[in-house]
């Protein structure tokens, strides 16, 4: 019986790996002597001669200011440049691929569907209501202390709703007010056709309370009296057949109707004021029974030379 030695079989098994190895290294050693003697086919280019003339910029160069070195710029100073034409550009491409939406105070539009939902979500129907109804409760004419007071008022709710975009500008311009025995529209002759407008109207409160007296907004404060003449739509073409027909309207009281050939009520008054006219009266409702009593008023007018 034959005993097998530990230390024996070790060498034995390291003898063993050592030969297998070193016929892996010359069987590689083989292949790769083979593919390095493997040569592929050549091909000659043809070679394109390039031009030997250079372009020669010292005409311009020798001619151009130079700075000393006290202000050239460093290298910092370069990187610096750069890093913010990068952080720049970066900046530019997230707003225009929308990565970061941007408010309307940057000149964008908002996201239709952003606005629809939050409309949605935080509109109230019953609170535009309750304060539509507060708003016109009372009287705010413009350039008064109720004018000022609602604008603050409308200014509170835009703070409270957190709007990044509101003002509250002040405006200085020329403004007239109605006053009590200052308004009136009347034919005050002849004697059997005296006539006076009722310009104020019904009060809509109940139990009735005070409101602003109806009056021309526009108008300076002055008597104007004259002659009473219709001119159709206060267009220059009517005021041009008036004249055609020998009627004259200088000094008169023009009575037109609105919209028509001239349906800008400004052009109205800049015709009649063209045409040497004291005063417009432009009436809003055109109604054929207003149209037949203007017609028989007039005839009647006329036949007291009072056209």
């Amino acid at each position: 019986m034959e005993i097998l030695d530990p230390e024996s079989a070790a060498e034995q098994g390291r003898s063993r790996r050592d030969r297998m190895g070193s016929r892996f290294s010359k069987r590689f050693h083989r292949i790769t002597h083979t593919l390095s003697n493997f040569q592929l086919p050549r091909f000659q280019l043809p070679r394109i001669p390039w031009p030997s003339w250079r372009p020669d910029f010292s005409v311009v160069t020798d001619h151009l200011p130079t700075l000393s070195d006290e202000y050239k710029p460093g290298w910092a100073i370069i990187a610096r440049l750069v890093g913010l034409v990068v952080i720049i550009s970066l900046v530019y491409v997230l707003i225009v691929s929308e990565v970061v939406p941007m408010g309307g105070g940057f000149g964008t539009p908002f996201n239709p569907e952003w606005v629809r939902q939050y409309g949605l979500q935080s509109v109230q129907g019953s609170l535009i209501e309750k304060n539509l109804e507060y708003i016109t409760s009372y009287d705010h004419m413009g350039g008064t202390e109720g004018s000022y007071v609602l604008g603050q008022w409308i200014e509170g709710k835009f703070k409270d709703a957190h709007m990044d975009t509101y003002t509250h500008d002040e405006y200085h311009v020329y403004m007239n007010f109605p006053k009590q025995g200052g308004r009136r529209v009347a034919i005050v002759e002849p004697q059997n056709m005296v006539w006076e407008a009722k310009l104020e109207e019904p009060s809509v409160f109940n139990p009735p309370k005070a409101q602003t007296p109806a009056f021309h907004g526009l108008s300076a404060s002055g008597n104007v009296t004259g002659p009473l003449i219709y001119v159709n739509y206060c267009d220059s073409n009517d005021f041009k057949t008036l004249s055609d027909k020998g009627i004259a309207v200088a000094g008169a009281i023009a009575l037109c109707r609105s919209y028509g050939t001239l349906p800008d009520l400004g052009m109205k008054i800049k015709a009649a004021q063209d045409a040497k006219v004291a005063g417009v009266l432009v009436l809003a409702r055109w109604q054929m029974e207003t149209r037949r009593e203007c017609t028989a008023w007039l005839g009647s007018a006329d036949k007291h030379d009072h056209g």
